[in-house]
């Protein structure tokens, strides 16, 4: 009897992640979609082989993807480790899949203090808005990469990647789906990845996120990650005009005369992060006021902000080395359209916000 029911289980736990992941499809990643303690989201793509689980998660305002490793047991539990880019573990989600398109249960940090709810529910296959209200039209396409056999020298990698259309003028949509392009962002073209993917095992997964897809704009977040010695990422963003193909920048984005009182605004949540980020590894025994010598918020760095419908996140790489990551801050600023209307150009890309 025993027997039986352990069948049953393990039969229904394979039935479950095969339906999640794809019938059967062993290294058919899944995205899903949800938030922690019902507050901070997140989104997430998770490869199920046998009884491994691995893949990676992002909060949606910072964009920056974390590694998850882990495991599924026959009775359908799972524990998730997450990664930072030392391979040092910084958080733990464990939970079970409670239907066939949600994954629920607690995350906390590794010694299992703050603990909170969460619950991420699988996006349909294509789950990139588009909006037709000045927006483009995309399709995600997929590329699997496989090396080697089922064995120690097997791997394989995801690439998902976006594919726009709905832009009358050619040119323009030439120049859009250029700046989108694999080779733009990360440097490297399909054919180039799958090319270096037969001599190296590093790369494990590139994915994107469409923030914002209307009023003649369009920004996406592109997300690399693999793992070599330790496991790292790294996350570009794109904000492009469908008006013109080109990327938006500062200055054509915010009046002339107001950009120095808008670094001064964003130079001041700049500085507060990096104070609280000294004073919590002070916390841990942990000097780390050399690490932000130099960094500061410039002029320059008004060119990389993400839009969405509430407002702007101004991004900001602080580059630390992989042992000092854990004390870096997220380097996102978010400022509401209120906050910014001062500063924003009537007759800019930004404009349909300011008024």
């Amino acid at each position: 009897m025993l027997i039986k029911i352990i069948l049953r289980t393990a039969l229904a736990v394979s039935f479950l992640t095969a339906t999640l992941f794809g019938q059967g499809q062993v290294g058919a990643p899944r995205s899903f979609s949800g938030a922690i303690n019902n507050r901070y989201a997140i989104k997430m793509s998770l490869l199920i082989e046998g009884s491994k689980i691995s893949g990676s998660y992002y909060y949606v305002k910072v964009g920056k993807p974390i590694v998850l490793r882990g495991s599924i047991s026959s009775a359908g539990k799972v524990t998730l480790e997450e990664l930072d880019q030392t391979g040092k573990p910084t958080g733990v989600f464990k939970g079970s899949f409670t239907t066939d398109s949600e994954f629920a249960g607690t995350w906390s940090k590794p010694d299992g203090s703050g603990a909170m709810p969460f619950a991420v529910k699988a996006a349909p296959a294509s789950n990139h808005p588009t909006d037709t209200q000045g927006g483009v039209q995309i399709a995600s396409k997929e590329a699997v990469l496989v090396r080697g056999r089922k064995g120690s020298d097997y791997k394989q990698a995801t690439i998902s990647y976006p594919v726009v259309s709905g832009i009358s003028d050619p040119q323009v949509l030439a120049k859009v789906q250029k700046a989108i392009s694999l080779k733009s962002v990360f440097g490297s073209s399909l054919e180039e990845y799958r090319a270096e993917f037969k001599e190296s095992f590093w790369l494990d997964e590139i994915n994107y996120e469409v923030n914002y897809n209307k009023n003649e704009l369009l920004d996406l977040t592109f997300n690399i990650a693999g793992t070599g010695a330790y496991p790292s990422g790294s996350s570009k963003h794109v904000l492009l005009s469908l008006k013109t193909g080109d990327p938006v920048k500062a200055a054509d984005a915010f009046k002339a005369g107001s950009l120095i009182a808008l670094t001064r605004l964003v130079r001041k949540a700049f500085q507060a992060s990096v104070e609280q980020a000294i004073k919590d590894q002070a916390k841990e025994g942990e000097d780390v006021k050399d690490l932000f010598a130099g960094k500061t918020f410039n002029e320059k760095n008004l060119d990389q902000f993400m839009v969405s419908d509430k407002g702007l996140a101004f991004l900001y790489d602080f580059d630390f080395p992989h042992v000092a990551k854990a004390a870096e801050p997220d380097g996102t600023y978010f400022f509401s359209f209120g906050d910014l209307k001062p500063f924003i150009k009537p007759e800019g890309p930004l404009a349909v916000f300011g008024r």
